[in-house]
């Protein structure tokens, strides 16, 4: 399994690095701008493409241009393809791509001949709060009923996870000493969560977002053990529900957190007006009332970071990953 996700990652890089060519014009009023967003419209992926479909609409105005949004419900726009439609797209600001940031901070630290921070890091538009949930009438009434559990010889508790998640159940073990888990295999277009929610393959915890999570924390089916993202949407957080005052995080208790941020990106070689432009039509969506209270409601925390500011962050997170990954095998 490790060995197919390395290859994965290595992948990923690849095509989010197999483009670069001169620069061409600014993006002018007579051009059309394409937005892939690599991830399907329902489940996992869902929450960015809605934030990027709300970003594309706002885009149309402060542009004065058309944003056609793909999808990977859209022919060749999925996955890999997705991005490739990023990769072999000329620097001239018609082709943008909003893409999960694990793409980089795990993507990034996999051998390849590549770089992908050569690509133009436009913006970053809202980082996902993170956690462990367990299912409402759970066993484990908390992190200590968890770690107990999964401390005992022979035991092992069952997870699912996207993303990033290998890295925060490695992170957690070592913080506390050594617990037994059993990472089991979903479908990558498949909510984590859900597969807890709905109790697939007696699933005992899933690390999710609560983007992810929010459907099944209204329903009263899951609820939060541990916060292991810097921050947390209480004001989203349903009636009934434990809020960041009630549930210990990893930052308090190990002094460390994981994160997931969604950047904009073009081809390398953008032109820095037309990067400049764009950067400021994005910062400008984020601060619109409308589009910043819809954009929320999703269960993602909407914050705007300028390209430089995203790029310096995402590395900071990248190296901050790279002991996980040389444990598990991925850097020679």
């Amino acid at each position: 399994m490790l060995k197919r996700l390395k290859l994965l990652l290595a992948a990923i890089v690849l095509l989010s690095l197999s483009a670069g060519c001169v620069g061409e014009p600014p993006v002018s009023d007579k051009d059309s701008i394409t937005l892939v967003i690599p991830y399907v419209t329902e489940g996992s992926g869902a929450s960015i493409n809605t934030i990027g479909r709300l970003l594309g609409a706002h885009l149309e105005e402060t542009l004065g241009v058309r944003i056609q949004v793909l999808s990977a419900d859209t022919p060749y726009s999925g996955g890999w393809k997705g991005i490739l439609r990023l990769l072999g797209a000329a620097p001239d600001g018609k082709t943008l791509l909003l893409a999960a940031g694990y793409h980089f901070t795990i993507g990034s630290q996999t051998q390849s001949d590549f770089d992908p921070f050569d690509l133009t890091f436009i913006a970053s538009t809202h980082e996902s709060a993170l956690g462990r949930f367990v299912r409402a009438d759970s066993q484990f009434n908390t992190l200590e009923d968890l770690i107990a559990f999964g401390q005992v010889e022979g035991n092992r508790v069952p997870e699912v996870q996207n993303g990033i998640g290998f890295i925060a159940s490695h992170l957690l073990s070592e913080a506390v000493g050594g617990f037994n888990y059993l990472d089991l295999p979903i479908d990558g277009h498949v909510d984590s969560v859900a597969y807890l929610a709905e109790d697939i393959y007696y699933v005992k915890m899933a690390h999710g977002s609560v983007a992810e999570a929010l459907p099944f924390l209204e329903a009263g089916l899951v609820r939060p053990l541990l916060i292991e993202s810097e921050n947390w949407p209480d004001n989203l957080v349903p009636s009934g529900v434990p809020t960041s005052g009630d549930v210990p995080s990893t930052k308090d208790l190990y002094g460390y957190s994981v994160t997931e941020s969604a950047l904009l990106l073009a081809p390398p070689g953008l032109p820095e007006e037309t990067r400049i432009r764009l950067e400021q039509a994005v910062e400008a969506a984020l601060a619109d009332p409308q589009v910043f209270e819809e954009m929320s409601k999703t269960g993602e925390i909407i914050r705007f970071m300028s390209g430089a500011q995203a790029r310096t962050y995402t590395k900071q997170v990248a190296d901050m990953y790279t002991p996980v990954l040389e444990y598990f095998g991925y850097l020679e």
